[in-house]
């Protein structure tokens, strides 16, 4: 897989709790993505092509594990954190982030990892 041509290509997946898409060739994420996927708790992007981490993408994603390690990040545009403030952990690792302005600002007393 490397990007989803069909903005609501999720929604029907209400009750799904985990989505494992890693080790693909993931390019693009749109926003609202995953929007109607209020049940989810644990997404793992890793290891994909991701360069840009654009607003909305997670947008009514709440209490989300969310891993995005070795997804080659390079941006995280200004307020793309605002969906994830009441996140249970962002992995971050391993990316050549360049570009991340106010995604810190994020609740620090949550289990973010950097």
């Amino acid at each position: 897989i490397d990007r989803f041509n069909e903005q609501n290509i999720f929604s029907e997946l209400r009750l799904l709790e985990e989505l494992d898409l890693s080790y693909n060739k993931i390019t693009q994420l749109e926003p609202n993505l995953f929007f109607n996927m209020q049940n989810l708790r644990r997404l793992d992007l890793s290891c994909n092509l991701i360069y840009s981490i654009k607003r909305e993408t997670f947008a009514g994603l709440e209490k989300l594990e969310l891993h995005l390690a070795r997804a080659k990040v390079l941006r995280i545009e200004p307020n793309s954190s605002n969906q994830l403030k009441n996140s249970n952990g962002i992995l971050l690792y391993d990316n050549p982030i360049r570009f991340i302005d106010e995604f810190l600002n994020v609740n620090t007393t949550n289990k973010n990892s950097f």
